[in-house]
């Protein structure tokens, strides 16, 4: 995912308890990895919650956008 999306800290919160740290990331790559049934590039964006301490993934959430239709996954 790298190569593939720009990533930005948004900042810090406690989840559950524990201290994560909030990313950003948007899809800049083409093609992108999400198509339509059309085969109509889907562009993903979204964030990722990281344990400070571990650098594990606690929470993720995927956006999506293909003309006026949305989605959300978390």
């Amino acid at each position: 995912m790298r190569g593939r999306c720009a990533f930005r800290l948004k900042g810090r919160e406690t989840l559950h308890g524990t201290e994560v740290q909030v990313v950003e990331y948007e899809e800049t790559a083409r093609p992108t990895l999400i198509t339509s049934g059309n085969d109509d590039e889907v562009q993903a964006k979204g964030q990722l919650w990281i344990e400070k301490g571990t650098g594990v993934v606690v929470k993720t959430r995927l956006d999506t956008q293909l003309g006026d239709q949305e989605g959300e996954l978390t």
